[in-house]
């Protein structure tokens, strides 16, 4: 819900309060494999409330602020009930989880004209946040034939609960300069952060956590630009992070050889370089070209992993960052025309991704994903008023197959999931 007050003593105010419960039931077939090998029933309960309230305040021509504060409290229940048919048959692993999470912020932003070209931008935010976490891994067996998702014989488990309580300051600094008509410049540096937490989903009581908040500083540079009479766009930016204590995800086998541990570990530091170019085009009446291509360059600047499974360390430093492919790039073009008493709208579009790691920390060719290559295309109608459309659409044109993605279970096997077909 939103609710405006405008020209108060205080600025035009914004209120904008939100609910929403949901419920999540499940089942998934997780080996792919016909019969009972490993399979999933999840149930997952949780609501949300949030509420913000916020004052745009216009000091006069030059200098305006935007003041505010923001609430959220959530809360979830969720049970996993996993068959493991494959190990041993009749066996059923639970594992439970409840958190309860509230956050709550205040925030300014302030917009400045130095001059009629130049203007300063700066903003900060204060957060703090609470989590609870109780979590657990129960195991059960059924003597007398196919493990089911009720009953069993209990054959023992473990719980696990936390709760941390912290805090963060983040804020950002900016500067436009509008060079000439339609061609902006900007530069900005920022400092964020993203939330500590607890991991539900565990292997030994120790991965529970909590993880650390990770904290990021960028600085971006960039170019704004409409050219041609306003019918070629450009847009330049290139930018730096910095990843302090970077949350990062790993699958480990402890040295009994079969227990499994999934956690979220905080990397020493990480460093992300990233230059885009994107354009679009009108040659034409009713004509549109798209381009767009990135350069990504993301690795650990520091990283001295410590694997419980070996009870060692080993150094990542230099390691390429996970789902990081050097090289994306898309090229589009969208036709429309007048058709009878309405419009026809063709539209091709052509994406391409370079190879990455999609999972696990020490980039191992099991987990290193193809490069891609798709083609889409899709051609409607619509009447004149807009009000409904007809529409032919292809995804994945030229059919191609590929592995989009892969999960690394040490001491077990790998699994990997295909892109669709064309459709």
């Amino acid at each position: 819900m939103i609710a405006n007050w405008l020209n108060t003593r205080l600025g035009d105010i914004t209120s904008i309060t939100g609910y929403k419960h949901f419920i999540l039931e499940e089942y998934t077939d997780d080996d792919a494999v016909y019969g009972l090998g490993i399979d999933t029933w999840r149930r997952t309960q949780g609501w949300q409330l949030s509420q913000e309230l916020r004052s745009s305040i216009k000091v006069n021509d030059a200098v305006s602020f935007l003041v505010g504060g923001f609430y959220m409290k959530t809360n979830y229940d969720h049970f996993m009930d996993l068959r493991l048919q494959f190990a041993a048959p009749g066996l059923r692993q639970l594992n439970p989880q409840n958190q309860d999470n509230w956050s709550e912020s205040l925030f300014a932003q302030s917009f400045i004209n130095l001059t009629d070209k130049f203007r300063f931008q700066a903003g900060i935010r204060f957060t703090e946040e609470q989590t609870k976490m109780d979590a657990g891994v129960f195991n059960f067996i059924n003597l007398t034939g196919p493990a089911v998702f009720y009953g069993d014989t209990p054959l023992g488990g473990f719980s696990a609960s936390g709760e941390k309580k912290w805090n963060r300051l983040g804020w950002k600094l900016g500067l436009d300069y509008n060079l000439v008509e339609d061609t902006l410049l900007y530069g900005y540096y920022a400092c964020g952060f993203k939330s500590d937490g607890f991991v539900g989903r565990l292997g030994t009581p120790n991965d529970l956590g909590p993880f650390n908040p990770e904290t990021v500083d960028t600085v971006e540079l960039g170019v704004k630009s409409d050219l041609a009479d306003r019918r070629l766009r450009v847009n330049l930016a290139t930018f730096f992070t910095i990843y302090k204590d970077m949350q990062v995800e790993e699958n480990y086998i402890l040295p009994d050889g079969k227990t499994i541990g999934t956690s979220i570990f905080n990397a020493a530091k990480s460093n992300i370089k990233v230059a885009e170019l994107e354009l679009t085009a009108l040659p034409t009446s009713g004509l549109t070209l798209t381009g767009s291509v990135a350069y990504l360059d993301a690795k650990y600047k520091s990283f001295q992993f410590f694997n419980p499974g070996t009870g060692g360390f080993l150094d990542l430093s230099s390691y390429s960052l996970q789902n990081a492919p050097k090289v994306s790039a898309s090229a589009g073009a969208t036709y429309k025309f007048k058709t009878g008493p309405g419009n026809t709208t063709a539209n091709v579009l052509y994406t391409y991704t370079a190879s990455k790691y999609l999972q696990g920390l020490t980039d191992g060719p099991n987990v290193t994903i193809q490069p891609t290559h798709y083609v889409h295309a899709n051609l409607s109608w619509s009447p004149n008023a807009n009000k409904w459309s007809i529409e032919l659409w292809a995804r994945n044109l030229l059919d191609k197959h590929y592995i989009e993605a892969v999960t690394s279970n040490p001491g077990l096997f790998d699994q990997a999931a295909y892109s669709a077909p064309r459709e």
